[in-house]
């Protein structure tokens, strides 16, 4: 912790006004180096925040390279959705094979009201 000097008194003798003075010229260093050391963490959290913040577009570049188009990407994720949903009496693979294609007929629409 940075001690603040306690002013000298009126009538204190040049001894403690001098002694005054050395304590600010210390308390003024040490808060300079407590800027720089702050300065210096801060920076480094930047860099940090910045390395990660690019290794996120990195991954995200990365996944978005993996399926062709945008239009993949939704209809991968409506199904991947709705294959969730309570399927009644039907087998899995029936489920699905039906969601997949409600998703296409519907895709198929949209593609034509599109044009």
């Amino acid at each position: 912790m940075i001690q603040i000097p306690t002013p000298p008194q009126p009538g204190a003798s040049e001894a403690e006004r001098l002694a005054f003075d050395d304590a600010c010229r210390v308390a003024d260093l040490q808060l300079r180096d407590e800027a720089l050391k702050q300065n210096a963490a801060a920076q480094a959290h930047r860099d940090r925040m910045a390395a990660a913040t690019e290794a996120n577009g990195a991954a995200l570049r990365a996944v978005a390279d993996k399926t062709d188009s945008l239009a993949e990407q939704k209809r991968a994720a409506v199904i991947q959705l709705l294959s969730t949903q309570a399927r009644g009496n039907r087998k899995p693979a029936t489920f699905v094979a039906d969601v997949q294609a409600q998703v296409d007929a519907v895709f198929a629409v949209l593609a034509g009201g599109a044009a």
